[in-house]
């Protein structure tokens, strides 16, 4: 367990980093682009978000799960998913480049698409992850924030545009798989010198089939938490939009850290559930009680200072983003609530469950937004996404009996509130 948790603070460092580097800078560019531009910024990252996730096909998850179990199979597995998703990532930018021509993809989009190619090699990181090597990951990613950072602050300074900031993500990419590149060179090269197509083409095979129901729950997921997006440009324009992505990208700032904890020690659940179902279910009960406690801290904290902190890193051109933030934080909660039943899922193989619950969601969430908005305007978007949030981590558990155990470890920890 301490090797995993060294791992884990390696990578909450790097976050950590990570995350005052990434909204210092976000706050430059949203100063610098105002609202209608800043709207028509976020609007291209909302659609480029749901084409990076189909090039992913949903078999993050299920290569940390497998590396944890098994170490024989680490280089055909990591040959396997180089190949799948580079061939997918060249068919969605030619798909983005043709579409761009067709007038149909807005230059922006194109541009953030091509972090589809980079992002190939992200899959080292399950390898890393499920060694407990976290420091190289920190490494790699800080280094490529930085260098990343100081290129859009350079970009705002000389007052380049939209586009050469938007390549600093891009070049952000290129740094850090060029890192996992060297790294995991060793690996990549015993997998090609020893090379079965065979089982080449099963591990393929084997991948798209367990991460097919992840890839459309990841879809489901982007597809929620990013439609109050497209429909507030659809319905009320890219100023509306603008004010409403500035607060969402502070509400939105630590979502990353519930799933980067449970990521990290997901290896230790795998090896406690094989050691006693006991254990196992208590140490899942203990983890909804930390992150319910971290998690409605935080949220209480953003709401109690949400008009500060727009003011703050904003200026007041976007004041009307204060409520939306004051909403949107409390999404955290159910955020943290959905880190650890999505591990749970896939420690019991039952990722499918990912799948419906997200598209519950999205259903619950269009239907709200259409409701709500025209009433409200980007207040309602809020209230949208905090009652899908809830449905989906938590409450649409109970409909099946193979997951209702989850709720009742759930309840549990709040009722026994035991660390």
């Amino acid at each position: 367990m301490k090797h995993y948790l060294k791992s884990a603070c390696w990578l909450l460092g790097e976050k950590g980093v990570s995350f005052f580097c990434v909204l210092l800078v976000n706050f430059q560019v949203a100063k610098y682009l105002e609202p209608d531009l800043f709207g028509r910024f976020s609007f291209a990252q909302a659609i480029s978000s749901l084409l990076l996730i189909l090039s992913g096909l949903g078999i993050h998850n299920i290569l940390l799960r497998d590396f944890s179990n098994s170490n024989s199979k680490r280089d055909i597995l990591y040959a396997a998913s180089l190949l799948l998703r580079g061939g997918f990532s060249i068919i969605i930018l030619l798909l983005a480049f043709f579409l761009y021509r067709k007038s149909i993809l807005t230059i922006e989009v194109t541009i953030f698409t091509l972090l589809c190619l980079p992002q190939t090699f992200f899959y080292y990181e399950n390898i890393l992850q499920s060694k407990g090597q976290g420091k190289i990951i920190a490494i790699s990613k800080i280094l490529g924030v930085l260098t990343s950072a100081l290129l859009k602050l350079s970009m705002i300074y000389y007052d380049c545009g939209i586009i050469y900031i938007i390549l600093c993500y891009v070049i952000e990419s290129v740094i850090i798989s060029t890192f996992y590149v060297f790294h995991g060179r060793f690996l990549l090269k015993s997998a090609i010198k020893n090379i079965d197509f065979s089982l080449l083409k099963s591990d393929c095979i084997y991948l798209l089939k367990k991460g097919a129901p992840l890839l459309f729950s990841g879809i489901m997921v982007i597809a929620y938490t990013r439609t109050d997006q497209l429909m507030i440009k659809s319905m009320l324009g890219e100023s509306a939009l603008g004010f409403y992505s500035a607060a969402i990208r502070v509400s939105e700032a630590l979502n990353f850290l519930p799933y980067l904890i449970f990521s990290a020690i997901f290896p230790f659940f795998i090896k406690k559930k094989r050691e006693s179902l006991k254990s196992y279910e208590t140490l899942v009960s203990r983890s909804f009680s930390i992150v319910l406690v971290f998690s409605s801290l935080t949220s209480w904290i953003i709401y109690t200072f949400s008009e500060k902190i727009i003011n703050l890193a904003y200026g007041v051109d976007y004041s009307n983003s204060t409520p939306v933030l004051a909403l949107s934080c409390w999404g955290f909660v159910f955020i943290s609530i959905g880190a650890v039943s999505s591990k749970w899922l896939l420690a019991e193989d039952l990722q499918k469950y990912s799948l419906f619950h997200s598209l519950i969601g999205l259903v619950i969430n269009v239907l709200m937004n259409l409701a709500l908005i025209p009433k409200f305007g980007i207040i309602g978007a809020s209230i949208s996404t905090l009652i899908s949030l809830f449905f989906s981590s938590l409450l649409l558990y109970v409909i099946s009996s193979k997951t209702r155990k989850l709720v009742l470890i759930f309840f549990r920890s709040v009722l026994l509130w035991k660390f």
